[in-house]
């Protein structure tokens, strides 16, 4: 692929690898901040609950 002055010379396979591998990383620190944010939203809760 020849973007102006710019050239790719990737293979699809390496464009591929490339996605998924950043798919993969996305949906392990979605997953990471999905359980750290959970858990203090649980523990603020759970204090405001908790205090008089």
């Amino acid at each position: 692929m020849k973007i102006g002055a710019f050239e790719f010379t990737r293979s699809l396979r390496e464009w591929i690898n490339d996605a998924l591998m950043t798919l993969f990383f996305f949906l392990v620190a979605l997953y990471e901040f999905g359980r750290t944010h959970g858990r203090w939203g649980r523990m603020r809760r759970r204090l405001a609950i908790e205090s008089p």
